[in-house]
């Protein structure tokens, strides 16, 4: 309901065009992956920014997915305004990012609610991780009692998201008090269709886990495509797979003290909720699609930052460059 009354209002202000419809959500979009964006630099501008906005702004299934009129391009502003909420309170400004986490998790609860339980979860969990000390002498942390307040009011928040969820995926026949498994199951009978169904990999134990992060992420295979379509997306995850295994490196450094942050874990959070959530997915049609809503998460994690080694080398020829420029030739070498 939510989105088509805000696409009734796009249409009222644009005129009923079909191509001003796409070009609005393109740019609504866009927006949620600048929110991305700016919430890395907040909370953890030693990472790579560079490559970060290279892989969120130029990777095919954000720049194809949201650009349709749909739920896409409303959930990625939605997200990105929350995750950008999270990384300023993280900075210890609360107020702002009270502010913006509110106002993107209301969007989100309005079009898909089960991802607002995500985003609520994942920063509970990441306000329990201590921040660095760093940044608790810069910016003055919260005290005990303030934090106690603070998680109380997110641990009634999510709560209360969760019976809401419950509700929306019991529907009309439903009482609210489905569990999570009925609610997993029932998405898993409800995708079954198309010619894209595959098997659930919704995970029973954690041995079962990485096959669940397997389906979600990474696949179809190339050779599970059975259509041009269907090809361009194996291939999109195919290229995934290959920049996972290719940033393992960036990834460790982003979880090593003193780098570690808190967004870094409420992003952490989110993945493997999400991988869980979704695995109960039956079609590959529909979770191609879906994936579009954490990849700028995913992302962050290879986003980490550069060798230290070459850090500390660049630092050194800097210094030298400074005090003894005729040594400049020999420590470039």
């Amino acid at each position: 309901m939510f989105v088509e009354q805000f696409t009734g209002v796009v249409y009222t202000i644009i005129g009923p065009s079909r191509m001003g419809g796409f070009v609005m959500f393109s740019f609504i979009a866009y927006w949620g992956l600048f929110f991305f964006q700016r919430a890395l630099a907040t909370a953890a501008p030693a990472f790579d920014q560079v490559r970060y906005a290279k892989l969120v702004f130029l990777w095919p299934s954000l720049l194809f997915w949201p650009s349709s009129i749909g739920k896409e391009a409303l959930m990625l502003f939605a997200l990105g305004l929350a995750t950008l909420g999270a990384a300023r309170m993280q900075v210890q400004r609360i107020i702002s990012g009270t502010v913006l986490f509110g106002l993107g998790g209301w969007v989100a609860y309005s079009v898909r609610p089960h991802l607002t339980v995500l985003l609520v979860g994942a920063l509970i969990v990441s306000y329990l991780v201590p921040a660095e000390r760093a940044q608790e002498r810069g910016s003055g942390g919260l005290g005990p009692l303030p934090r106690v307040v603070a998680l109380t009011v997110m641990l009634v928040g999510f709560t209360f998201l969760m019976g809401q969820t419950a509700d929306y995926f019991s529907g009309d026949g439903g009482d609210g008090g489905d569990t999570i498994a009925q609610i997993l199951a029932s998405t898993e009978q409800r995708t079954a269709i198309g010619g894209s169904v595959i098997a659930s990999s919704r995970p029973n134990s954690v041995l079962e886990y990485p096959n669940a992060v397997v389906t979600v992420l990474f696949r179809p295979f190339i050779f599970e495509a059975r259509s041009i379509p269907g090809l361009i997306s194996a291939v999109e995850a195919t290229m995934l797979a290959g920049l996972t295994i290719v940033s393992l490196r960036r990834t460790g450094r982003a979880f090593k003290a003193p780098l570690r942050t808190r967004v870094v874990v409420f992003t952490l959070v989110f993945n493997a909720a999400f991988v869980f959530g979704f695995s109960s997915f039956s079609n590959l049609g529909l979770l191609a699609r879906q994936r579009t809503q954490v990849l700028p998460f995913l992302f962050l994690l290879f986003a980490g930052p550069a060798a230290v080694r070459a850090t500390r080398r660049a630092d050194t020829v800097e210094r030298a460059e400074r005090q003894a420029p005729f040594l400049l030739p020999g420590l470039r070498r």
